[in-house]
């Protein structure tokens, strides 16, 4: 989240482990850095992706469906004014979404895959009130022996 001082002057904080931040030790503290002059904060925020689904397993002459792909997380870039965020209240929030492990492989024959699971939300909360999320992607759907799976949502 880089933050910008006047015109010429930003510093930047990165959070790329799944988890819960609390400011203002971990985020930084609103009220101190509007008072060393700085009037905008540029918020990026990435959800976690969604995992893959497995296979089918079935004899070698048999429709055997691939599982699908998860689908990436959402996106989120805003650049906001320090102050009205600030106007929210000191009290900051950042869980960073985890994203998920492939399905579990099938071990026996003539059985469908099974599906992903949907990856984790990436929000920033402050005050309690101003929240801003960005939606995990959906899971890979389950191979099936009529087809492979497809994300429930891209």
């Amino acid at each position: 989240m880089p933050i910008q001082r006047g015109a010429r002057k930003s510093i930047s904080r990165s959070w790329l482990t799944a988890g819960t931040y609390t400011g203002p030790n971990e985020l930084g503290d609103l009220a101190a850095l509007l008072a060393a002059g700085y009037t905008k904060i540029d918020i990026a925020m990435l959800g976690a992706g969604g995992s893959g689904g497995s296979g089918r397993r079935g004899a070698a002459s048999t429709t055997r469906g691939a599982g699908g792909a998860g689908a990436p997380g959402a996106v989120f870039r805003h650049t906001f004014d320090l102050a009205t965020l600030a106007g929210f209240g000191n009290s900051a929030t950042l869980v960073v979404g985890a994203g998920r492990t492939g399905a579990a492989a099938i071990t026996t024959d003539s059985t469908n895959g099974n599906a992903g699971t949907q990856g984790g939300n990436t929000t920033f909360t402050i005050g309690g009130s101003f929240i801003i999320k960005a939606g995990g992607g959906g899971p890979g759907g389950a191979g099936t022996s009529t087809d492979s799976g497809v994300p429930s949502t891209w």
